[in-house]
Parts: structure tokens; sequence; C-alpha cells
């Protein structure tokens, strides 16, 4: 499979999904009526997800350059894939026992790791970014959103 089409692949199903996210959006409910809610980032995620994705299918279509185009075919490819979509099967198992900010550490740091090679794989770089991002979501969830995320483990403290 050449780049090209797996591209227009990737981006078509991120199309669906981004749409699916949006529809599916507006069944959550809200507790309070004049309040931001629950709904609020699928669906400014959903629109990420939709914009960056017809983005990719434009940029697809238009190039049309040979080495884009050539077929080629990795086991790394195959064996990356598979396990990202392990890790994130992990993560939507265990995010609501282990809580946000573990799984999401756990979660972050794993996919670094898949997605590098041997020439970038540097784990504390992964660690502190991992811990970083997923801090600061957290932080931006719970007090500028009012949005409670899944304690799991943490709770005890």
């Amino acid at each position: 499979m050449s780049e090209k089409q797996r591209d227009l692949i990737g981006s078509i199903v991120f199309l669906i999904f981004g749409i699916f996210l949006f529809a599916i959006s507006f069944t959550v409910k809200s507790i309070i009526e004049n309040d931001v809610g629950p709904a609020f980032m699928p669906k400014v995620v959903a629109v990420a997800i939709v914009i960056v994705s017809v983005s990719k299918l434009v940029i697809a279509l238009k190039n049309h350059s040979p080495k884009y185009t050539e077929k080629r075919q990795s086991e790394d490819d195959k064996m990356g894939s598979l396990m990202t979509i392990l890790n994130l099967a992990a993560y939507v198992i265990l995010f609501e026992p282990l809580g946000f900010i573990i799984s999401s550490i756990v979660f972050l740091t794993l996919q670094m790791t898949i997605l590098a090679d041997k020439a970038h794989f540097k784990p504390v770089k992964f660690g502190i970014i991992s811990i970083s991002a997923t801090l600061a979501i957290y932080f931006l969830f719970v007090y500028a959103f009012n949005l409670m995320l899944p304690e799991g483990l943490l709770d005890i403290i």
C-alpha cells in the first residue's frame, strides 16, 4: 500500500469517526443548563478531528509525486499499527480503574515508545512529556472547565 493510499484511508476513517463523535456528543446530558457541560470537549475534539482529516484528505488528493504514490510494505508499519491499537484498547479498559492521570501517563509513554525509532528513543524525555501533558490537561479540565476526570487509584490519596 502506498503512502497516498494510507493517507486517503486514514483520512476517511478519521473523518467518519469525527462526524460520529460530534453526533454522539449531543447525547451527553448536562446537569447545569448554563454550563459548558461535559459535551463541550468531545465536540471540540470532534471538530478538530474533522478539520485535520479533511486537510489531510485534500493534501493526499493533490499530491501526485512518484515517491508518495509508490507502493511500500514494511513489517514495522504493521507491528506499530497493531501495537498502537493494543495500547489504545488497554488505555480505554484501564481508564476508569486507574484514573485519568495514571492511565494517560502510561499510554502516552508507551505510544511514544512504539512510534520512536532507535535513533529517537529517549525514555526520560517521553516520561517528562507524558507527565507534563497529562497534568496540564488534568488541571485544565478540572480547574478551568470544572469537569471531573476519573481519579482511579489516586482517589485513595
